[in-house]
């Protein structure tokens, strides 16, 4: 009978087998194991290799997230600094220029005041001493003729006439030559120090987290700069252009510039004003939430010199305090007599209307240019909505009575808590609550917040105030 020959991957197979079956412990020579072949040896080490493989890939993936958000982060540390460094030059340029402007009215006021001077010393050199010279040389000439050309009878008989004449100018005009007093004007330095309106100030810390996809700035607490009196409720505000726009419960718009001095506006609304809501700009164009009158609710467009644009109704209970704001090229507003968000292109047309259940004073704010928050004080709800698919990224339920809303720095959401009456931080991707900020500043109701940098600008309803705090 004939053995059935065999493949050389068999005899192989076999020999590996051969092999595996002879090898012994070195440490437990005693023991009975289950000896493998080497191909399930080496299946067997290959898993937790494997393991540590996918582990290195998933660290490289990180890794790889983490340099792209550094990326751009470095970008947009470098805007930040181009930024700062553009308003330290504004500054500059507008202290050099208040210097400048005042070195000039000095000046003026300098030259005006020796100018008048000049003018007293001009007036005495001609009216006193000119006139005086031309009355001698009157007289000299008088006598030159009386006593050389004429006759000698006639010179004696003159000679009485002529010395009374001298003696009665010498005696009385020219008794005492002319003397003038006048106070001289000099310059001379103040020896005052020129300060700096801008120094270098430690803020936060920095953090560089690749699961949060950004730069982390979360403010620990307030610094009040500045403390302005509006005499009225002040409802909402927009920091635009270096100006604070403010609202007021009696329809009244106002501007408050960089010298925190309050200008009136004045616009033409078709019918009779009752309430602004609130006030969001673009370029240079004013669109204002208002309730009429009728108690109808209309959005009003102007430009920013009050010259009417455009309006439309919004379909909207009056008196919300609901806030408007804009989303790239778009306005977002609260509807919560419908319960969504209405979305309008800027001359009105209804883009989408997003069902979120809403309730009762809603103030919004842009995230970035699809993405905006929702403050929703009655249920206690702080949410992001994607305006482009309606999804909600996340909603937070831990501030309560939440009522004026702001991003800063695309990493933080800013919300002010009416129950705690404090500031609440929360992280702009999770919606997680990071921090609470206490001022005695942040009392009673709060429907609106705006941001300049790193300056926090807060409408005090009742108070009647506008607060500016610096985020530190």
């Amino acid at each position: 009978m004939v053995k059935p020959s065999t493949s050389k991957r068999e005899r192989a197979s076999i020999s590996d087998e051969k092999v595996s079956k002879n090898i012994q412990c070195g440490f437990c020579l005693s023991t009975h194991h289950n000896v493998l072949s080497l191909k399930e040896l080496v299946n067997f080490l290959r898993k937790p290799i494997n393991k540590l493989s996918k582990r290195l890939m998933d660290k490289e993936g990180a890794l790889l997230k983490l340099f792209k958000v550094t990326s751009d982060i470095i970008s947009e540390y470098e805007i930040e600094t181009q930024s700062f460094v553009a308003k330290l030059h504004e500054s500059r340029d507008c202290q050099l220029a208040a210097l400048k402007d005042g070195y000039s009215s000095v000046e003026a006021d300098f030259v005006k005041a020796r100018g008048e001077v000049l003018n007293q010393m001009k007036e005495f050199m001609e009216v006193r001493v000119e006139k005086n010279l031309s009355e001698i040389d009157h007289h000299q000439r008088r006598i030159d003729t009386r006593f050389k050309h004429s006759h000698m009878v006639d010179i004696i008989r003159g000679h009485r006439d002529s010395k009374d004449e001298l003696g009665l100018l010498l005696d009385n005009k020219l008794a005492e030559v002319p003397k003038l007093e006048l106070k001289n004007l000099a310059l001379a330095s103040k020896k005052k120090c020129r300060n700096l309106e801008i120094e270098i100030v430690p803020t936060r810390a920095l953090v560089i987290d690749f699961l949060s996809g950004s730069a982390t700035q979360e403010p620990q607490s307030l610094k009040l700069c500045k403390q302005v009196s509006t005499n009225q409720c002040t409802i909402s505000v927009c920091f635009y252009a270096g100006n604070t726009y403010i609202s007021f419960d009696d329809g009244s718009i106002a501007v408050l510039d960089s010298d925190y001095d309050i200008m009136p506006l004045h616009y033409d609304y078709m019918g009779v004003l009752d309430h602004v809501e609130g006030i969001a700009i673009l370029n240079d164009v004013m669109y204002s939430l208002v309730t009429l009158g009728d108690e109808s609710v209309y959005i009003y467009v102007h430009d920013l010199t009050g010259n009417y644009v455009n309006h439309w109704k919004h379909p909207d209970l009056a008196y919300s305090y609901n806030k408007i704001t804009v989303v790239g090229n778009k306005l977002v507003v609260p509807d919560r007599q419908h319960g969504q968000l209405m979305v309008y292109s800027l001359y009105g047309e209804v883009l989408d209307q997003i069902a979120c259940g809403l309730n009762t004073c809603m103030a919004v704010a842009c995230a970035n240019s699809e993405l905006v928050v929702v403050s929703d004080s009655e249920a206690s709800t702080v949410f992001i909505i994607n305006i482009v698919t309606g999804e909600t990224l996340w909603s937070c339920q831990t501030v309560g009575k939440p009522q004026g809303v702001v991003c800063y720095r695309n990493s933080c959401v800013l919300v002010y808590s009416r129950s705690s009456e404090m500031l609440c931080v929360l992280d702009i991707g999770t919606g997680k609550l990071l921090s609470e900020i206490s001022n005695d500043g942040l009392k009673g109701s709060i429907y609106d917040l705006d941001i300049d940098g790193d300056m926090l600008i807060v409408p005090k309803c009742y108070a009647e105030q506008v607060l500016f705090y610096q985020l530190l």
